[in-house]
C-alpha cells in the first residue's frame, strides 16, 4: 500500500500522513484512531508511541 491509499484509508490528506511519517508533524488523537480502527493495531502500542 502506498501514501496515498494509506490516507484515503484513514480519511485525512496525503500532505498531513507524509508530514507525520517523516516526523515533521506529531501523530494527533485522530490519527492514532483511525489507525487503531482502521488497520486494528493495538491501541496501547500507539500510545506508546505517541
Amino acid at each position: 500500500m502506498n501514501q496515498a491509499k494509506l490516507a484515503m484509508e484513514l480519511g485525512m490528506g496525503a500532505p498531513k500522513l507524509s508530514q507525520i511519517l517523516s516526523g515533521k508533524r506529531e501523530p494527533d488523537v485522530d490519527f492514532l484512531t483511525a489507525i487503531h480502527q482502521k488497520l486494528h493495531i493495538d491501541a496501547a502500542f500507539l500510545l506508546t508511541l505517541a
